[in-house]
């Protein structure tokens, strides 16, 4: 019997004549004690609490849905542990649960976020890094990147980047606009560029345009330093030798047309049709009478000085 209750444990006694008044009394005051009961709501405190809950006089079970609040609790095992503390960090060997911000650390007792890992991330095959605050991510086949449900970025396992596309070449770009790339420079007041450059001095290196209706040419630096201009080439083949329409040396700026050795400002290799006015060093100077052949061989000799012509006559 509850302490503080006014029930009489003696009322009634099986196979015992009792006394009918006190049966009565004890049982109305038990009805009585019922009906305070129901007019009371139970309430776990102290380490374990919950909800208050109404005891009325239904039926059904009772539910009193609690919290267990504990200050430190550690469970151990042969390999892990489990511990949470009154400072909020739910610790399980190197995992961390900061209940405050609800962030997740990994081999760090401080996240930094959602969840902060401070150890590489397996995925299969492939490995998610941080070393010496730089990010590695390695995969023994590709590494794809994109958005919208899409890929647009492929790293493939010999170190090729395409964009677009499944890399074929170092660097493989396809795209569906008008400018399928586009480089553009913010500095000012200087001069830019885009740079290709040869790791070996004796290797040439050039920028090759091609369509396909199997035809290649391009701009090409040679082994020596001179500029070229290459057409007729077949497609997927470099800038070769013996392909040059135009050839600039590098020392004299001499420009040659059907010539890659041009001995002149420029030489032309092959006919050539001017259908302008031509002036060469300006106009020359012929002197001699015209009444003999003096005139006509000072103007012989001047055209020739000049490279227009060659002079094979005889005096």
């Amino acid at each position: 019997m509850a302490v503080g209750s006014n029930v009489n444990p003696n009322f009634p006694i099986p196979g015992i004549d009792q006394d009918s008044r006190g049966f009565r009394d004890n049982f109305a005051t038990i009805k009585k004690e019922i009906e305070n009961i129901q007019s009371k709501t139970i309430q776990f405190a102290g380490g374990v609490v919950s909800d208050p809950v109404l005891i009325d006089s239904g039926s059904d079970p009772v539910t009193i849905n609690a919290m267990v609040v504990y200050t430190n609790v550690g469970i151990l095992g042969n390999n892990y542990s489990l511990i949470y503390n009154n400072s909020g960090i739910f610790a399980c060997s190197d995992i961390y649960f900061d209940s405050g911000n609800a962030y997740i650390g990994i081999n760090t007792a401080t996240p930094r976020g959602g969840l902060d890992l401070s150890s590489n991330i397996f995925l299969g095959n492939s490995t998610i890094s941080n070393a010496s605050d730089n990010l590695h991510i390695v995969s023994t086949q590709y590494v794809n990147i994109g958005g919208g449900g899409n890929v647009f970025l492929f790293l493939d396992n010999q170190g090729q980047v395409g964009i677009g596309r499944n890399p074929e070449f170092t660097f493989d770009v396809e795209g569906g606009n008008y400018d399928v790339a586009r480089f553009t420079s913010t500095l000012d007041n200087t001069d830019v560029g885009v740079r290709f450059r040869t790791s070996q001095s004796n290797a040439s290196v050039g920028w090759i345009v091609e369509n396909t209706n199997n035809f290649a040419g391009g701009l090409r630096l040679g082994r020596q330093g001179e500029l070229s201009l290459h057409v007729g080439e077949s497609p997927a083949s470099g800038l070769q030798d013996g392909s040059q329409a135009i050839t600039i040396l590098p020392v004299t700026g001499d420009v040659g047309i059907g010539n890659t050795s041009p001995i002149s400002r420029l030489y032309v290799e092959g006919t050539t049709i001017i259908t302008g006015n031509l002036t060469v060093g300006g106009q020359p100077t012929i002197t001699g009478s015209r009444g003999g052949v003096a005139a006509l061989a000072s103007l012989l000799t001047e055209l020739a000085s000049r490279g227009l012509i060659i002079d094979n006559t005889s005096a």
